[in-house]
This record gives C-alpha cells, sequence and structure tokens, in this order.
C-alpha cells in the first residue's frame, strides 16, 4: 500500500515487548529492531519486466507526465513524478496564498532571468525563548505555532507585492515573477528570487515579520518578534544547496552578530556576491577573501554586515552616492586596500580633491551616518574585533540594483 500510494518512502517496522516497566530499555531493544529491519533489502514496486520503460535518471520503472512544473522529457520514475506531484501542490497552495491576483511564481529557471540569482533565507529571532515563556501546554504550543505561520506568510506576501509593485513601476511587469519559494513553514522561509529584487524583497519581508508579529502575537507576547535573513547571489546553474548553506550561514551570523546580552535582537540582514566558486563556507570566503590590514595594523573586514533596517536606508544613501565618484576610483582602492595599505590615504586623498564640491559633501554625510572615517573608508570602531567598510556591500547593491545606474567599471570592481 505504501509503496503504491508513496513510491520511493522507507518503512520500518519494529516492535518490543515492555518487561519489568523499564522503558529505556525497552526503547533500545526498539531501536535496535527498526535499525535491523532497516537493513534488511525492501522490493521495489512496482517490478519491472523486460519489456517495461526505464526512467533514464535512475533506471526505474518510467512513468509519462508532462505538465507546467515537470519540464523533463516526461519520461520519471514513481518516486521522482510522487515528489513533483507534492512540489506541485505546494507550489500551487503558495501561488493562491501569496501571489497578487493574475501573477504566478517562476516554474523554470528562465523565468528568474538572465542575470544573478540571489537565495533568501529568513529565520524568526528568539524563537527559544519565545517558545519556553509562552509555549506551555500542548494547546498554547499549537497555537502559537499557528500564529506564527500565519506571521511569516503574511511577511512573504507583503515580500511578493514589493517585487511585483517594483516591476510595474519600471514597465516591466508581467504575470511571472521571478520568485520560486522553497520553504514556507512556521518562523522559516527559503526562496529563489532575480537577484535584482531580493533586497526589495527581503526589507519588506522583514519590515512585515516585525508589524504582523506586533499584531497579532502582542497581546500573548507583549512585543513583536524581529528576524534576520541570509541572501547568496550567485549565477544561474549554480548548484542550490551551496547558495542555500551560504544564505543560511549569513543569516545565523547576522543573529551572532546583532545578539546582545539583556536586549532583544533587531531585525538584519547580510549578503555576499559569490565571484569565486571555490569554497562558499562563510568563515572561509571572510578570512581568505574579505580581511585586510589596514596601515596602522589594525585587522579590517570588507563586510560591512550585519544591515539593520535603519542601517540599510544609510547604506542605500551611499551606493547612491558612489555612482558620481570619478570612474575607476572605487576600484582602485578595493585593490589598494587588499593589496597596499600604504597608499590608500594618498589615493583617497587625489579623489577628494577633484570632487565636485556637493558630491563630497554627500559623500562625507553618507559617511559620517554610517560612523565611517573618510581618510581610511573604515569605521571607526575601537577594540579588538576587525573594524568594518561598507563599500563592497554598497558597490554590489548598486551593480545589482536597476534603479541605479552602475558603470562598467564598478561591475568589474564588484567582480573582481
Amino acid at each position: 500500500v505504501v509503496s503504491r500510494v508513496a513510491p520511493g518512502l522507507e518503512v520500518s517496522q519494529g516492535w518490543a515487548e515492555i518487561t519489568g516497566g523499564d522503558m529505556d530499555a525497552t526503547r533500545t531493544r526498539l531501536f535496535a529492531a527498526l535499525r535491523a529491519d532497516r537493513a534488511r533489502p525492501q522490493p521495489s514496486l512496482p517490478e519491472a519486466g523486460p519489456f517495461i520503460a526505464r526512467s533514464g535518471r535512475t533506471g526505474r520503472p518510467a512513468v509519462f507526465e508532462r505538465d507546467r512544473w515537470i519540464t523533463r522529457d516526461g519520461s520519471v520514475d514513481a518516486t521522482t513524478r510522487a515528489k513533483l506531484r507534492a512540489a506541485c501542490e505546494i507550489a500551487g497552495a503558495l501561488e493562491r496564498e501569496l501571489c497578487p491576483p493574475g501573477c504566478t511564481f517562476a516554474a523554470e529557471d528562465g523565468e528568474l532571468g538572465s542575470g544573478y540569482v540571489a537565495v533568501v533565507h529568513a529565520d524568526g529571532n528568539d524563537m527559544g525563548a519565545l517558545f519556553a515563556q509562552h509555549g506551555g501546554s500542548p494547546e498554547q504550543l499549537a497555537a502559537l505555532s499557528r500564529t506564527l505561520g500565519e506571521v511569516t506568510a503574511e511577511a512573504t506576501r507583503a515580500g511578493v507585492q514589493a517585487v511585483a509593485e517594483r516591476l510595474k513601476s519600471s514597465g516591466a511587469a508581467g504575470t511571472v515573477l521571478p520568485i520560486r519559494p522553497v520553504l514556507l513553514g512556521g518562523d522559516d522561509l527559503t526562496l529563489l528570487v532575480a537577484a535584482p529584487h531580493a533586497m526589495a524583497f527581503t526589507v519588506a519581508f522583514l519590515r512585515a515579520f516585525e508589524k504582523e508579529s506586533e499584531q497579532r502575537l502582542g497581546p500573548i507576547t507583549g512585543a513583536g518578534l524581529t528576524a534576520a535573513a541570509g541572501i547568496a547571489i550567485v549565477k544561474p546553474g549554480f548548484p542550490f544547496y551551496r547558495a542555500y548553506e551560504l544564505s543560511e550561514a549569513l543569516c545565523s551570523e547576522a543573529k551572532r552578530r546583532c545578539r546582545r546580552a539583556g536586549a532583544p535582537t533587531p531585525s538584519a540582514l547580510m549578503f555576499h556576491r559569490v565571484t569565486d566558486a571555490t569554497t562558499t563556507d562563510w568563515s572561509t570566503i571572510e578570512r581568505e577573501a574579505l580581511s585586510v590590514r589596514l596601515p596602522d595594523r589594525r585587522s579590517g573586514t570588507l563586510v560591512g554586515g550585519p544591515w539593520t533596517l535603519e542601517r540599510l536606508e544609510r547604506l542605500r544613501e551611499l551606493a547612491a552616492v558612489l555612482g558620481d565618484l570619478p570612474r575607476g576610483s572605487v576600484r582602485e582602492w578595493l585593490d589598494l586596500v587588499r593589496r597596499d595599505p600604504k597608499r590608500v590615504a594618498a589615493h583617497l586623498e587625489r579623489v577628494g580633491e577633484v570632487l565636485d564640491p556637493e558630491v563630497r559633501e554627500r559623500l562625507d554625510a553618507a559617511l559620517e551616518a554610517l560612523d565611517v572615517d573618510p581618510k581610511t573608508l573604515f569605521e571607526r570602531a575601537t577594540g579588538k574585533a576587525p573594524v568594518r567598510s561598507p563599500i563592497l556591500d554598497a558597490l554590489t547593491w548598486r551593480v545589482l540594483d536597476p534603479s541605479l545606474s552602475v558603470t562598467e567599471q564598478e561591475a568589474a570592481a564588484c567582480s573582481a
């Protein structure tokens, strides 16, 4: 029956007699029986005869089906078809729940656009403490979980609406939104979105998560909730699991860096554009590709995050100002700060001499809002932690966002 209803699902059975009321010993024997049953080979149904067509991917008996979500040649095995059908049902339900009227989600990779793709992973902050304080009884736990799922779904709907409005305002509105949900449940969200819309979607999601949680959970918890997000920006065809692992690591890093003892964790995000596919381990990327040594021997990092919602607005201003700097100046700064930091001060002085006074004033204001020293373009932070620079993050945002014009030199600097 299981093979027919859910082909490919492994079923293991085991039983153990309760003797002497010792439940720990009984559980031990039960798990041993389950492991033994799992080791026995199971029949593969339906059984394939000599004249049965085979799936080219798995070699199992083939079934033929093709619709909008099943885009292969139609020859798949029963297990794959069952998974695809389940995915179709989930995708259809999400479209009906989250998409604006007349719109659908991207079903094929090509519908996400020809440029970079972003994997966004978002997760609620301090969920353990929330359930420990307000999930005492099974009924309370169920109600809290259900409400939390509604909050996440409503926040996702706000992010989808933000992307739809951006497309409409740019004149590129269509029926297919460049978004593909992967996971939506509880306080977790994972999806793919065209990279130019990743920041807009994530900011709208985080704002709506705070607002909806305050309205729906405020009467229970006394305050709203916050969330963190990680955005991994990759080229089309990049292995999804590696991009997902990076986005999850960025989300966790945003939480860790924003966490303060005795204070609620604010909503924040971190993002990174993958330009070297040799590794997607975040700690390795930061240590080997983004760490620098300043002329005064302080350790620095080109990771500007985590970005709270308030700091993101300041980063947007900086990204806009960078377009008015002399061509190639940012690219040369990024090169010098990694290879010859002693020349950075002279380079920035030359750039300041040729800047238009109005542009210089806007640049100084944008840097001051982020507490960045204009003589080094790194934060004025003190202590043992590496000082951060927002320049690379601002340039990445500028390169990816179509609402900001970008030069070829800026794009080359970000890729380098």
